[in-house]
Parts: C-alpha cells; sequence; structure tokens
C-alpha cells in the first residue's frame, strides 16, 4: 500500500474484508482509459525511478551503514 500511495499508481482501500476488496475491484474496472492509463504510468515511473540497480543499491549502503553506526565521525 505504501508503494501504490507513493506512486500514485494505483487504488487503494482501507480495510481488509473481502468487500472492501471488491469494491476496489470494481472501481478497477470501471476506470476510464484516461485514469488508468494515468496510474500505469505513475506505477512505471515510480518503478523505473526506485527500483533500478543504482537506486537500490544506494539505499542497501544506507540501510547497512545506519544498522553499523557512522563509525567515521
Amino acid at each position: 500500500a505504501e508503494i501504490v500511495a507513493a506512486a500514485e499508481g494505483g487504488i487503494l482501500y482501507d480495510k481488509q474484508p473481502p468487500l472492501s476488496l471488491a469494491m476496489a475491484l470494481r472501481e478497477a474496472l470501471e476506470l476510464d482509459t484516461e485514469r488508468r492509463d494515468k496510474l500505469v504510468h505513475n506505477g512505471r515511473m515510480w518503478m523505473f525511478g526506485n527500483c533500478n540497480l543504482e537506486a537500490y543499491g544506494k539505499t542497501i549502503s544506507t540501510i547497512l551503514s545506519n544498522a553499523a553506526g557512522d563509525r567515521h565521525s
């Protein structure tokens, strides 16, 4: 859900009961072409910017560096 929200690339729903999922699926099926294409574009752009090897490597390096503590100060 966090990625979908960050990318503005999909339909979110707050609760987990089957009715909530069914309503989200209905909303997805009823999207007009322009809105659907915009959600797909947003998702692809988020993936391009956040899931390429360079971005992933920087994120992992930051996580590991923070976990180990900054010992160079």
